[in-house]
């Protein structure tokens, strides 16, 4: 390869590399609200790291995308009653009951 061969292909490399970012800046995703799933998982996470304030908040954001799941209206209310959240508790209980008259938690 010459010289000025590198030199072009140098310069081409830059130039993609330069101007990529910009447009993966452009297209960067920002949600305005946090999804139902990302809310469950980060409650699941905390209430496993028993930050009980931070699950009990994740998992009302979670109820609130998808409030007739059994497993998130089951972990919401383990994180309210761990958290000392004993009126959310008693009524993310009574909601379980409708959704999975079987539960043994509720």
């Amino acid at each position: 390869m010459t010289l000025i061969s590198r030199l072009l292909s140098t310069s081409m490399l830059v130039t993609v590399l330069a101007t990529s970012g910009a447009a993966l800046a452009a297209t960067t995703f920002n949600p305005k609200q946090p999804s139902p799933t990302g809310s469950y998982l980060a409650g699941q996470s905390a209430l496993s790291a028993m930050q009980t304030s931070a699950a009990a908040r994740f998992l009302t954001n979670a109820l609130e995308g998808d409030y007739d799941h059994p497993q998130v209206v089951q972990t919401a209310l383990i994180a309210f009653a761990a958290n000392g959240q004993i009126a959310e508790a008693a009524s993310t209980a009574r909601h379980m009951l409708e959704v999975d008259p079987g539960n043994e938690l509720a």
